[in-house]
């Protein structure tokens, strides 16, 4: 069977997030949605749905109770860079 590229967005952890971390570690963490599987050319995402902290359980069809259109990883790449656009637009607004 052929593998999977699996990707994560992380985030510094910090004692703010993490209880007990010391401000001089470096330890990561998953950003909320920063999970993904990349299979048959589809980005598949992943969500805690019994909440956070939670396991991750990827967003299949049968798990969403809704038909699930899934972006190919050109498509999500796109998504992204729009989301960072939009976010920086934004951060500007709050300055």
């Amino acid at each position: 069977m052929p593998v999977s590229p699996i990707f994560f967005f992380l985030c510094r952890a910090t004692s703010a997030n993490l209880a007990g971390i010391p401000e001089n570690a470096r330890i990561f963490r998953t950003v909320p949605s920063g999970l993904g599987l990349i299979r048959d050319n589809k980005v598949i995402g992943f969500a805690q749905f019994l909440g956070n902290p939670g396991p991750y359980a990827a967003e299949l069809p049968d798990c969403m109770h809704r038909k699930m259109s899934y972006p190919t990883p050109a498509e999500y790449r796109a998504q992204i860079h729009a989301g960072i656009t939009k976010s920086n637009s934004l951060s500007a607004l709050l300055k």
